[in-house]
């Protein structure tokens, strides 16, 4: 792994030789790198990929690199935290403007306390809009470090000034449930990995449940935008897990009682995305690399994912149902025609390649089951699908 990440910090050292200004190097802030899309609980996703390693370039000996770990997101803006590689000496928030396109411009960074013992390289981050406790402050960010020692802080956005301390275990990621007031967080246990649960002073309540193992990243999920993603009646909140686990990286949701809701799906490796080296050459990484945060806009239905393998964010727009395989808004004919070629039955692969909006339950397969979803969403021609 560190290998790996020398040999890339120094192609694109390199790289950053051909972007630069009387001869300092700059910023070259997010750069667009693929555009894919993606099937998770029976929708579709188009995927917007942003490289963003050259983020933090902020002066001519800066390589530090953005390998994003934890997003939070606010009235358009979020924020971003990443590993700080072996140098202490910037830890810092990315700022990106991320308006209801979901399309990704850097605008600033935010440091933060870069002197050892008191750096803070968070890895996990959320909001508490509800105005009271633990980072309830209109300008303060709710963070996790998992670093040795393990604890959470509350970032002043203004200033970079971490306060509120407080020891905890080895918290992955944190998101804020606004219907309970309180906090939910990733725990990593080393044998497991358990959602916990923390009230408004950022006490632990006492109640938790197992999550996959090698879940790291977290948002929360209000009833509404909870049954509209799952296309499940979510009668209180829930949560959306990202994780890295074997085989590959992958995307599934849980209600608070700890129950799955849905399967878990992968996302793919392809597309390559491919990464501007400078003249004329690319590096080639996989669509998904190792995704270690997740954070959702409800509003503007965009789901954000932070890849630290790749250094790179993936935005998330459209979730429309999978189904309606051309995407002309409605399930016909045209749609059940290719869902039929996909079909295998249970426990084989689909019949043809590229079905995986095909595979509504997330199995592996297309069967009977994902027959009687599509069947769910048939509407005919000219017809908005009946499951939406």
């Amino acid at each position: 792994m560190r290998m790996t990440r020398s040999w890339t910090r120094l192609i694109l050292m390199a790289a950053v030789s051909y972007a630069s200004v009387g001869g300092v190097r700059v910023a070259s802030a997010a750069i667009r790198v693929n555009d894919f899309e993606v099937s998770f609980f029976g929708r579709t996703w188009h995927v917007a990929s942003y490289f963003v390693q050259d983020d933090l370039l902020l002066g001519p000996q800066d390589d530090t690199f953005l390998e994003p770990e934890g997003l939070a997101i606010r009235n358009g803006v979020l924020y971003a935290s990443g590993d700080r590689e072996d140098d202490e000496t910037y830890s810092r928030l990315a700022v990106y403007n991320c308006p209801p396109s979901g399309t990704l411009s850097f605008d600033h960074a935010i440091q933060m306390p870069s002197v050892s013992p008191s750096w803070w390289g968070p890895e996990g981050l959320t909001f508490n809009p509800s105005g009271v406790g633990y980072g309830g402050g209109p300008d303060e960010l709710v963070t996790v470090e998992r670093d040795t020692p393990a604890q959470a802080g509350v970032v002043n956005l203004a200033t970079g000034a971490v306060s509120n301390k407080l020891a905890t275990d080895a918290l992955e990621d944190v998101t804020f449930l606004p219907n309970r007031s309180q906090f939910a967080v990733l725990t990593d246990l080393g044998t497991s990995i358990r959602l916990t649960f923390y009230n408004l002073s950022m006490v632990p309540t006492g109640e938790f449940f197992a999550v996959l193992q090698g879940s790291n990243g977290l948002a929360a999920l209000s009833a509404s935008f909870g049954s509209w993603l799952t296309r499940t009646t979510r009668p209180d909140e829930s949560v959306v897990v990202v994780t890295k686990a074997a085989p590959g990286n992958a995307v599934l949701a849980y209600d608070l009682a700890g129950n799955r809701i849905g399967g878990v799906y992968k996302l793919p490796a392809e597309p390559k995305a491919r990464i501007p080296l400078g003249g004329g050459f690319y590096e080639l990484k996989p669509a998904f690399g190792t995704v270690e945060a997740v954070t959702i806009d409800e509003a503007n239905h965009l789901l954000i994912l932070g890849d630290e393998l790749n250094s790179m964010i993936h935005v998330l727009t459209g979730g429309r149902i999978a189904v309606d395989f051309d995407a002309d808004g409605d399930v016909d004919l045209t749609d059940f025609i290719r869902f039929q070629g996909c079909f295998n039955g249970p426990n084989q692969p689909p019949a043809l390649t590229g079905c995986g909006a095909a595979d509504s339950d997330g199995d592996g397969d297309v069967d009977m089951t994902d027959s009687a979803d599509f069947q769910t969403c048939f509407s005919g021609a000219g017809q908005s699908p009946a499951c939406e």
